[in-house]
């Protein structure tokens, strides 16, 4: 839910993220999984340089995701297990916005690109059946950024990074 854009840029206000992933458990307690993601949310401040004015942009941020992730299980109880984990692959970020500027300029801005992406993974699952479980889990997503940025009121806005938390509910279904 939280988003920060280290040097330039924050974002908050998240709007919501959906995830689906297939992948295979081990006998040893690793799981190993392939996972689609998407999330979106709003920038709420665009800093251009520390000692001018901010923007307050109508702008969003959205990410598709494409991870290969490896969990280690702990068994807590019989039905209850936590999971630590890490995650890398590729992101499409896409960055839109139509600030307002000086003397009531309106701006629109639009850039996108692939960057490399990685994350950290913690949750637990309750086991519903032998084959099915809820889960819960948190996951902290950097995403390297190279070409992302666009020149408004002659100032260069490049973030080098952008960091991403969310929290999902789910459902896991294990094939016999």
């Amino acid at each position: 839910r939280a988003r920060r854009i280290t040097r330039h840029a924050r974002t908050s206000r998240g709007r919501w993220a959906l995830m689906a992933s297939i992948g295979h458990d081990f006998d040893t307690n690793i799981r190993g999984e392939f996972e689609v993601g998407y999330r979106e949310t709003e920038v709420s401040r665009v800093v251009f340089n520390p000692r001018s004015s901010n923007l307050e942009p109508n702008a969003s941020l959205s990410e598709l995701t494409l991870m290969a992730n490896a969990l280690y299980k702990f068994d807590l109880a019989d039905r209850l297990s936590l999971h630590v984990g890490v995650g890398g692959g590729f992101a499409r970020i896409n960055f839109e916005t139509g600030a307002g500027g000086p003397a009531g300029w309106a701006v629109h801005v639009e850039d996108s690109q692939w960057s490399f992406a990685y994350q950290g993974i913690v949750g637990s699952e309750y086991a519903i059946s032998d084959d099915a479980g809820i889960f819960l889990k948190y996951r902290y997503l950097t995403l390297e950024v190279d070409d992302l940025h666009y020149e408004l009121f002659h100032s260069l806005w490049h973030p080098d990074q952008i960091e991403n938390q969310s929290l999902t509910v789910g459902l896991r279904y294990s094939f016999p």
